[in-house]
């Protein structure tokens, strides 16, 4: 069970989804499989739906079959600008997040806001991204569009701490940065 300061995700609910979106939320491979060969072109799958769907809800296995038998394109964003791995990040799912990143997914991307993966950790409050993020090279002293680093939007507790003692542990203080 995740801490009490570690965002977590609110049931599914399929309403108006396609159901190749649906099967890859619940984690359903046969019903994938099944649903995308009987369809010859399905924007769920070729437009990163179904991806994205898979990530959020942290299905590892669909994700995988998603990338290495049907090529999703792993960047896309959904409307918000969110892409498969800022929805793995956003809920914690660090194998996924693993798994996007050796197969390519964009590591500096950034949401039309400005956002790094380090400000979708920090504000969902997801403490071991933070930590794998920063060791994969993540730059705690980016900015948004707004001039926000990560540690200016997460809340109070272990993130913030952990940011704070990242940005320290640089050996510059945000202000010389």
């Amino acid at each position: 069970m995740p801490p009490s300061d570690v965002f977590t995700q609110p049931p599914f609910d399929p309403a108006d989804l396609h159901r190749i979106a649906i099967y890859a939320a619940q984690g359903d491979a046969e019903l994938l499989v099944d649903a995308i060969e009987s369809d010859e072109f399905n924007p769920n799958v070729k437009e990163g739906t179904a991806l994205r769907y898979a990530a959020n809800y942290g299905q590892t296995e669909i994700v995988k079959i998603l990338v290495k038998t049907y090529s999703v394109p792993l960047d896309l964003p959904n409307e918000e600008g969110y892409n498969a791995m800022c929805l793995a990040i956003q809920m914690g799912h660090k194998d996924i997040a693993q798994y996007l990143k050796a197969a390519g997914s964009d590591m500096t991307y950034r949401t039309p806001l400005g956002w790094t993966l380090l400000h979708i950790a920090a504000w969902w409050n997801q403490p071991e991204m933070i930590q794998w993020l920063a060791d994969c090279g993540g730059d705690v002293f980016a900015e948004n569009r707004h001039g926000v680093r990560p540690f200016d939007i997460t809340r109070p507790g272990r993130c913030r701490v952990m940011l704070h003692d990242l940005e320290g542990s640089k050996g510059v203080t945000a202000e010389q940065h």
